[in-house]
Formats: structure tokens, sequence, C-alpha cells
């Protein structure tokens, strides 16, 4: 079997095919999206020996037309979330990322979940974009009506879609008595384990809470990894983190730990204020 993974990225795709116990079947290469080189590069692939399937990550509108031609190619193609394939492969412990490297572990990932790889659908991918676009524009409308809308969208600089999205998955954070509350509402919170008599609280988080607030919050502080603004609060612990070694989980929960404090005291200290006037 080969697996082919695709790094998708603004003109261009990096490709590299692989089978199983790491045999290369073809080095990394280039492919320009231009009018022909999509449709060689299915070709190409077609004419593999044994079954092949093409695995990429979900990169917005980048993609989507390689994933389309190839699937319209009879290609099995698989769109993974990013979030999955993160760690896959030591990650964490890269210090260099490339095009070839990042296309090698997709191929590798392809191999490990052979299996269950959901295929990709143009249709469903398609409706689904539609029905996002649409709830995304009504949470947007929402969120602008409430009072906490403007100190969320300049003091956090979550954007006008992560904003909202935030803001819904937490609600009126006043419902909260504490930060400590919030912290646990979000499930990121290490709960203290009591055994005969030792008290334990340095523990992997709880999950009890908001799978939904969590991931919203893992994408808000993927925000802050691409942007790195400096003199924010939140990336400098974060950066401080990453510094002394800790894994990228690890950090990443931390980090959503100090977002929600910051965030429960700032809203409700903005709310307070609006309340006295």
């Amino acid at each position: 079997m080969n697996c082919v993974g695709i790094d998708v990225s603004k003109g261009k795709s990096m490709i590299a095919v692989m089978r199983p116990f790491g045999e290369v079947v073809i080095s990394p290469f280039e492919v320009q999206h231009t009018a022909s080189e999509p449709s060689e590069l299915a070709k190409l692939l077609k004419s593999l020996d044994g079954e092949t399937r093409v695995v990429m990550e979900s990169t917005g509108n980048y993609h989507t037309p390689v994933a389309w031609l190839l699937h319209d190619a009879g290609l099995y193609v698989s769109v993974v979330n990013a979030m999955l394939v993160h760690d896959y492969g030591n990650n964490s412990l890269r210090r260099a990322k490339t095009d070839k490297k990042d296309a090698v572990k997709l191929a590798n990932y392809g191999l490990d979940h052979w299996l269950t790889l959901p295929r990709y659908v143009p249709e469903e991918d398609k409706a689904t974009s539609a029905a996002l676009a649409a709830l995304k524009q009504e949470m947007q409308s929402l969120a602008a009506s409430l009072p906490e809308y403007p100190v969320v969208m300049e003091m956090f600089g979550v954007g006008s879609t992560l904003g909202p999205q935030l803001m819904a998955e937490i609600g009126d954070v006043r419902r909260f008595h504490s930060k400590k509350a919030l912290v646990a509402f979000a499930g990121i919170d290490a709960p203290p384990c009591q055994s005969g008599q030792m008290d334990i609280h340095s523990r992997s988080i709880s999950k009890r809470g908001s799978a939904a607030l969590r991931r919203t919050l893992f994408l808000v502080l993927g925000i802050y990894l691409q942007s790195a603004p400096l003199d924010e609060p939140v990336y400098q612990f974060m950066d401080k983190k990453r510094s002394e070694g800790k894994p990228y989980k690890v950090y990443m929960m931390a980090s959503a730990n100090k977002f929600l404090r910051i965030y429960y005291a700032s809203v409700t200290a903005y709310l307070n204020t609006l309340a006295q006037i």
C-alpha cells in the first residue's frame, strides 16, 4: 500500500509517498498549482502499484482544489484536521519545520491510521462549509449585541469568528463565582487527589467540563502562536513554558488556564463598570 502525504500551501504542494516500515516510494517533490501539474500528479499516483491513499491537512481554501481534483481522478483522498496530526511523530520536539518533513509526516500518519482514514467527499465539504458560514454569521450578529463584545474583541485579539465562538461557549462570566469555576467548567483544572496521608495536586487536567470550549481555546491559542504578540501576557507565559521544554499539550493547556483567568477578570470588571454607569 502507498500513502501520499501532501503538505498544501498557497500556490504549491509538497508531495511524499511512503510505504510501511519507512520505505520511500517517491522522495518529496514540489507541485505547483498550475493548470497542468496537479493533473500530472494524479496520473503519477494512479500509476503506483498497490492501493494508494492520499492524506492532507484541512487548510481552508488551499486544500479544496487539490482534494477535489485528486478525488475526481478516482483516488482515495482523506482530509484530516491539523490538530489530529500536530503531535504525531514527536512533532513537539522538532526544531525545524519544513514542507518536506510535513509531507513525510502526513504520509506516515496515513499509514498508521490506514483503516480509519475518513474519505473526502466534495459535496459534503461544500455543504458543511456553507452551513458553517451561515452559523458563523449568526454567531457574529448575536455576539455583537452583547455588552462584553467590545472588550473581548479588543483585549484578546481573537478575531470576528473565534471571538463570538468563545463568547458563545463561555456565556455570561458572571454565572461563575470565581476564576477557578470557569477553569473547571472548561475541564482544564487539575483536581486534587488524596491517598492516605498524601495530597497530590499535580495531575492531568480533569476533562470533565466543556469539550467544545477546550477546542475553541486551543484554536485561540493557536492564533497566539502564529501571531506571537510579544507584549501579550498569555503569549509571554506560553513562550516561557515552551522555552522550558514543556511538551506542546502541557504548555497549551497551562496557557488556556491563564487565558481563562485573565478573561474572567477582564470581562467581569468591564461588565461591573457598565452596570455602575
